[in-house]
């Protein structure tokens, strides 16, 4: 399943610009997460079971790194549990 270079593009600018837009409302963990799952989408060897692994792995190695590490101050889980 691949889109064509274009469409790569804005699937992966799309997915930061989604980060950004949700960190506040989902949280640092499903923000991430979806970010990382819909930019891997971009690449044309895209596996489903590969991207929830990337996913979950890159969303707790960014967490140990910013929230663990550098102390900052973002919500983790979605602000309407």
């Amino acid at each position: 399943l691949h889109f064509g270079k274009p469409f790569s593009a804005l699937l992966i600018l799309g997915s930061a610009a989604f980060y950004a837009l949700t960190l506040l409302k989902l949280g640092f963990v499903l923000s991430i997460g979806i970010m990382v799952f819909v930019s891997s989408l971009a690449h044309p060897a895209f596996k489903l079971r590969d991207a929830l692994i990337s996913a979950v792995f890159l969303t707790a190695l960014t967490g140990a790194l910013f929230v663990g590490g550098l102390g900052l101050i973002v919500p983790l889980w979605p602000t309407f549990l």
